[in-house]
């Protein structure tokens, strides 16, 4: 009979504190620090996506808020532009208003400078009329 190999139980137990010993001092603290990494860089994630979240809605508010503002800027361009046109109308309603006034008073300075010419034309066409007459007389 032979005697019993002792080699494979004693290299199982080798084997075996060795795997015990990487277990607690190598794969456990690796493990933990791998595990830590990945909890770190899913919470990063997370709160990259979050602030990326609140980025783009502010984005979108900023966006919103200048196109409210350049509506409200083109209504309020419009308004300006009404009232100088309203303002333009009523200058030249003015304008007119006072031309109609203006030529009115002309015609009625013209025609009262009229009235006085005839009049001083007739005063001195019977004051030539009377001249002449008497003239005539005289040689008579």
């Amino acid at each position: 009979m032979h005697p019993p190999d002792w080699t494979l139980p004693v290299a199982s137990l080798v084997f075996l504190i060795t795997l015990f010993a990487l277990n607690r001092l190598l794969f456990r603290p690796l493990f933990r620090i791998l595990d830590e990494r990945r909890e770190r860089t899913v919470e990063m994630r997370k709160n990259a996506q979050k602030e990326l979240e609140y980025h783009q809605a502010l984005l979108e508010e900023y966006h919103s808020r200048i196109r409210e503002e350049r509506q409200s800027g083109y209504r309020l361009a419009e308004t300006v532009r009404g009232e100088a046109l309203r303002e333009r109308q009523d200058a030249i309603a003015r304008a007119r208003t006072e031309a109609v006034q203006l030529l009115s008073r002309s015609k009625d300075e013209l025609q009262a400078e009229c009235e006085r010419a005839r009049e001083r034309l007739r005063r001195e066409a019977d004051e030539i009329g009377r001249l002449i007459a008497a003239r005539v007389l005289q040689r008579g």
